[in-house]
């Protein structure tokens, strides 16, 4: 089954149901595929802000946010239980965190719904997260074996490549 989650910002790019199927198994089996599972968060993330924010425009009761809102809550309810897992390395803090923040998802779409809220703040948190995310992926390259080589531009250090130094 193909994707096109890597044309989302393309113009004229609509996301379809098979889409959302696609980001949530991609995201549930992000490891078992030797995908860095930070990737697909981000990807997923991104995603599904680009869902809300093309139903925004239709208003809280049309279907596009009904469904947008439902595949959101459906994404925050994979990063719940991911954190929720024994074998999750995250500190007890940020678990607390990413589980409280998925419960207000579900409260905040409810009152979306009720069109008492906006969804801006949806977008907003997911932005937020999408963004620490990729500053996650950046310290983690910053800190990999060779990466100060890779800045100062030497071809050893390049991302994939043998060191001659092993």
């Amino acid at each position: 089954m193909s994707s096109n989650l890597g044309n989302q910002h393309n113009q004229g790019y609509t996301p379809t149901k098979e889409d959302a199927a696609v980001t949530v198994t991609q995201y549930k089996t992000a490891v078992f595929n030797n995908q860095d599972p930070l990737v697909v968060e981000q990807q997923a993330l991104k995603w599904v802000n680009d869902k809300l924010g093309m139903a925004k425009g239709a208003g809280a009761n049309s279907i596009q946010m009904i469904t947008a809102l439902h595949e959101n809550r459906e994404l925050w309810l994979c990063l719940m239980h991911d954190v929720a897992s024994d074998d999750n390395g995250l500190s007890k803090e940020l678990k607390a965190n990413i589980a409280s923040l998925a419960l207000w998802v579900y409260q905040h779409s409810a009152r979306v719904l009720d069109d008492e809220a906006d969804v801006e703040d949806l977008i907003h948190v997911n932005s937020l997260i999408a963004e620490g995310l990729r500053q996650a992926m950046e310290n983690r390259a910053a800190q990999a074996p060779g990466a100060s080589k890779a800045a100062q531009g030497d071809p050893s250090a390049t991302p994939g490549r043998i060191s001659s130094e092993v």
